[in-house]
């Protein structure tokens, strides 16, 4: 009887693993289509020799990637931060819902294509002054503290010699 007992418990062990990996690899299938969606969505197109920062052509999404991209150099970002961004992203930059959500999937996407925030600023920067000159900056700053006002913190040091990098990169006053 133990015996049965043990096959059991050892079957329903085993059973459960398998669903929670098919359920891992469901996730993981819908959050490819998430950006894939965001990505065609938004416009961006595979040219060869392009990056796909360069291809950005709203300068909305080149405040949102660069704030976001600000927002990782402090690490992980929390579930509180992001969901400011979401907001912000709806209430300064004028996205529904549905477009901050997508538009913080992009993000993401644009920064790992850089390899990593710190060259993402760099690169989202510089494409943000071809597209808005200096006065792009502004909603970058604004955005940001706006955040982190939201919940409460200040940018870590990090965080704000990556926004006077950007000032210097936009020639903001």
């Amino acid at each position: 009887m133990l015996a049965v007992l043990g096959v059991a418990v050892t079957a329903f062990f085993y059973m459960n693993r398998a669903r929670n990996a098919a359920n891992a690899a469901s996730d993981l299938i819908g959050m490819a289509d998430d950006l894939r969606l965001a990505v065609r969505r938004f416009g961006f197109t595979r040219k060869s020799g392009t990056h796909p920062v360069e291809q950005i052509e709203d300068a909305r999404i080149a405040v949102a990637a660069l704030v976001k991209a600000v927002i990782d150099e402090a690490g992980y970002p929390t579930s509180e931060l992001i969901l400011q961004y979401v907001i912000r992203l709806q209430k300064d930059l004028d996205f529904s819902l549905t477009d901050a959500e997508e538009i913080k999937t992009l993000a993401d996407w644009l920064i790992a294509s850089c390899n990593g925030s710190s060259t993402a600023i760099t690169r989202l920067a510089r494409k943000l002054y071809k597209l808005a000159g200096s006065d792009g900056y502004g909603p970058v700053e604004g955005i940001l503290h706006s955040i982190y006002a939201g919940v409460g913190q200040k940018p870590n040091a990090k965080q704000l010699d990556s926004l006077a990098e950007i000032r210097r990169l936009m020639r903001a006053k």
